[in-house]
Formats: structure tokens, sequence, C-alpha cells
């Protein structure tokens, strides 16, 4: 299952529904796309053996970052705009059992301003980062995806 989110209206925020764009219509996997992530997509989770967050990240660089996600261990605040750790917990939390193998997909943006396109050096990260992505999504296998992970920037959390 992929989940692919942002704002599109937010310039570089539209990684997420750009991705969706270019993935829609393969088969293989299922896939959701909305602004935020949110509790209510505990059960779109529920219909993966494996899950792929894709958004853009704010930490600087110059390239995407791939890496596995593991549930979060606070409870957030809110049940709206979860990051995919967070989801993670919550599935945990709720359905008394761990989540299924997941990864997160980001891409560097740097423009997120309300109006804005999306940057030119973002739109070039997001068509390389699409080219690398076909062949693992033809291997949905977490053992094969795990070689490819990259420690991301910020520690392993993820937006």
């Amino acid at each position: 299952m992929i989940f692919a989110w942002g704002n599109p209206s937010r310039g570089d925020d539209g990684v997420g529904p750009w991705f969706a764009g270019r993935l829609r219509g393969q088969g293989g996997f299922g896939l959701v796309e909305d602004f935020q992530l949110q509790v209510e997509h505990l059960l779109d989770c529920r219909e993966g053996s494996l899950l792929l967050f894709i958004d853009a990240h704010c930490n600087g660089g110059r390239d995407f970052q791939f890496s596995e996600i593991t549930p979060a261990a606070t409870i957030s605040h809110t049940s709206h705009a979860l990051s995919p750790a967070e989801l993670l917990g919550y599935y945990h939390r709720v359905f008394g059992e761990q989540p299924p193998p997941a990864f997160a997909l980001t891409v560097p943006g740097q423009q997120f301003d309300l109006g804005s396109d999306m940057s030119a050096a973002t739109l070039a990260c997001c068509r390389r980062t699409a080219h690398w992505l076909q062949p693992l999504l033809a291997v949905p296998d977490p053992a094969q995806w795990r070689k490819h992970s990259t420690l991301a920037m910020d520690g392993g959390k993820h937006l």
C-alpha cells in the first residue's frame, strides 16, 4: 500500500501528489492520496502487507531519503496530520499487533509557499527518484527494500 500526501497548492509540498499521479493505474499495490495522514488511514494500512509513505521533507539536502519506519512509542496529541511513525504507533495500539513493514520515501523541498509551483530542483529530484523507485515496486519484499534503505538526516524521524 502506498500513501502519497501533501498539498500541490504549496509548491514542493506537492511531492506526494506528484508521485500519486505517476503511480496511479500501475498494478500490484493500492494507492492512497490525501493532504495529510490521519488516524482513519489505519484501515488502509491493514490492506497492505508492505507500506510505503511518500512525502516532501524540509531537512535540507539535494537527494531523496528512503528508510524503514518503526512505530512511534508516544501518542500524538491530535489525530490529524500524523507522521508515518505515529500512524504505525496507532496501528499497534488499535489492532494489538505490529503493523506491516513500512518505509518512507521523502524528497527535499525548499519552497512551500501557498500558490507557488514546485521548484525545479524538487521536480528534478522527483523524476530521478521515480526512476529509482520502479525496480523496488516490482519486488515488494521488505528484505530487498532494506538493502536500499538509508539513514535519514533527522535521526530516522520523518516529518
